[in-house]
């Protein structure tokens, strides 16, 4: 473990060499680091110990090479920017044989012109523009709801960019036989409102319905904040959590309210006094089900165009979530799960459904047959216009089927005839999951015939 001496200031060219002019207000701070310390960790700790406003300020890390590498080289060299992790190990290398120290510029994102642009805009030297910052600010959309970020969240994929115009378009679904993978544009980084993400946070007092509904909240929070937790003591009555890395001050501590199955957070510590370097090597609670719910409350929908790879993107580019496909699938099941319902609960809600299109359409006949064991078996329905209209068809039905390729298989029937004008009128439909019976389909259709 070694200590990096930031400062803060502006870089300025005067009298033919770089000088770094030191912000004595901000004044110096002393960053742990090691070989395994990555840039975005080295990012977030500078803000946190400048307690910068990630929504409203980037910053740039640089650094001026040692005299005897400068004695080499012209006295206008500039400084070395550190814009990625090989950039940042190659500071580390040269503070092991010389001493130099972290230079940290602060820019408005509000007002992008800063002192040091004024200062040298009667100057020709040409800077790089400060784009690391943005890379990095996955969370942040202080000007508000957008016409992509609703696209965005409508389809679940990233929106493109019109390289030539320079102009962000919405996703559309392409067409069959065209996939989506053969359009070439350059992917935008989805952004997360910060007051959504504010909603995930906790405070003393709050109330949750079940312990589980809490943990779910825990674990949620956990992949935002990029940080793990171990369990200290749980039982029925009581949760006591902590930070996983030993000394931290992160904790919290609930219990039921009265006699109700209600948790409520009694004390909670929500300030890390560990390195975010330390507390972020772990990540234990990013299940498919817990990224499953951030997908679908953050970031986008669960249509059929959605793919394991857009949901793989998404979470990366908005929580740095890093995943591999099959994982990628399972939150993307999960999802949808949780939008559309599992297999299960659709076979369970079928009484109440038939129940409702009899109170939407009076005179619908419907049969819901189920075994010994109380599992479905088959579904016929006929809807009252169907019936009404079955004894002025043509004396022909005809009866076609396909196959369900959900979780249960199965069949799908149904019977259509033909009306004077020669157009196609349908009768009834069935589902099965186990082989069709067309005696009972017919049986069926020769009781609406009497209707």
């Amino acid at each position: 473990m070694e200590e990096v001496i930031a400062v803060c200031g502006q870089w300025l060219f005067e009298k033919d060499k770089w000088l770094f002019h030191v912000d004595s207000r901000r004044g110096s701070k002393v960053i742990p680091v090691s070989d395994k310390t990555r840039f975005e960790d080295m990012i977030n700790m500078v803000y946190e110990d400048y307690r910068l406003d990630k929504r409203h300020v980037n910053i740039e890390l640089s650094y001026m090479l040692g005299r005897k590498s400068l004695m080499k080289l012209t006295r206008d060299t500039p400084p070395v920017k550190i814009g990625n992790f090989r950039q940042l190990q190659s500071f580390f290398r040269l503070l092991q044989s010389d001493k130099i120290r972290l230079c940290v510029e602060v820019t408005f994102r509000d007002n992008m012109k800063t002192m040091k642009q004024i200062n040298q805009s009667g100057c020709n030297h040409d800077e790089d523009s400060d784009t690391d910052g943005e890379r990095f600010d996955y969370c942040d959309d202080s000007d508000g709801a957008t016409s992509d970020d609703e696209n965005f969240i409508a389809y679940g994929l990233v929106p493109e960019v019109d390289t030539e115009m320079g102009k962000v378009t919405p996703h559309v679904k392409p067409k069959v036989g065209i996939s989506s993978k053969s359009k070439k544009a350059k992917a935008v980084t989805p952004h997360v409102r910060q007051q959504q993400l504010n909603s995930l946070n906790i405070f003393v007092g709050q109330s949750f319905e079940s312990k589980s509904a809490l943990k779910t909240r825990l674990k949620m929070l956990t992949i935002v904040q990029q940080f793990d937790y171990d369990v200290e003591y749980s039982t029925p009555d009581l949760l006591i959590v902590k930070c996983w890395v030993q000394g931290c001050s992160w904790r919290l501590r609930a219990s039921p309210t009265s006699d109700t199955p209600r948790f409520t957070v009694r004390v909670y510590v929500s300030d890390h006094t560990c390195s975010i370097t330390e507390r972020s090597a772990r990540c234990r609670q990013a299940t498919p089900d817990i990224l499953g719910s951030l997908y679908t409350d953050f970031i986008g929908g669960v249509e059929p165009t959605v793919l394991p790879s857009h949901v793989k993107q998404s979470l990366n580019k908005c929580f740095g979530i890093k995943m591999d496909y099959w994982k990628a699938h399972r939150t993307l099941m999960c999802a949808r799960e949780l939008v559309r319902g599992s297999a299960e609960s659709g076979y369970q809600d079928l009484p109440v459904y038939l129940h409702m299109i009899k109170e939407a359409n009076p005179g619908t006949f419907t049969r819901l047959v189920v075994d010994s064991s109380d599992r479905f078996k088959y579904l016929f329905i006929a809807f009252d216009a169907s019936i009404k209209g079955f004894p002025f068809m043509r004396k022909v039905v005809v009866v076609d089927g396909t196959f369900l390729q959900g979780k249960y298989k199965g069949t799908l029937l149904i019977a259509s005839a033909q009306d004077g004008n020669f157009q196609i009128f349908p009768i009834a439909l069935t589902e099965s999951v186990i082989h069709p019976s067309l005696y009972v389909f017919q049986s069926f259709l020769g009781v609406i015939s009497f209707i």
